[in-house]
């Protein structure tokens, strides 16, 4: 992984970002290349589904009426091997997507809740979403607010 300023050159670099995490001082602080992984390959993955359903390397299972099982390959990088995505049963749009994040530790199960969908060119995506824990049933947790995303609008180029 490496950071690069405007015209290309390398300003930081890191082989293997995971390897470090949790653990040591990431418990307490994280450097620049520290949050850019993190952010990176998370929003990565928020961002790219529907688009993972199509992947073979993902292995997908439904587990409930509106609901799938993700097995994600290791070399993928992600919050954790497996997570669960739930859909509202009449528009099945993602209404919950359950992980843990495996950088800050086993305990750090989230719940990432969809509370508005926007429309890109007619194509709904997740525009506004909120982490918080999740309880032990699978629903989540009132607060505190870990991650909020808010998306107005995007394009390609």
């Amino acid at each position: 992984m490496r950071l690069e300023d405007g015209g290309g050159q390398v300003t930081e670099m890191r082989a293997e970002p995971r390897k470090l995490f949790p653990g040591g001082r990431r418990l307490f602080y994280w450097d620049r290349l520290d949050q850019t992984y993190f952010s990176g390959y998370a929003l990565w993955n928020y961002l790219t589904f529907p688009a993972l359903l199509m992947r073979d390397d993902i292995a997908w299972k439904q587990i409930g009426v509106a609901s799938l099982e993700a097995r994600f390959p290791g070399a993928l990088p992600t919050h954790n091997a497996v997570q669960q995505f739930h859909f509202d049963p009449g528009t099945f749009l993602l209404r919950q997507h359950d992980y843990t994040a495996e950088v800050f530790g086993g305990w750090a199960k989230a719940a990432n809740v969809v509370l508005e969908h926007g429309r890109w060119m007619e194509i709904p995506y997740p525009s506004k979403r909120r982490v918080t824990p999740r309880k032990a049933d699978g629903t989540p947790r009132r607060g505190p607010v870990l991650v909020a995303i808010t998306i107005d609008d995007w394009k390609l180029v």
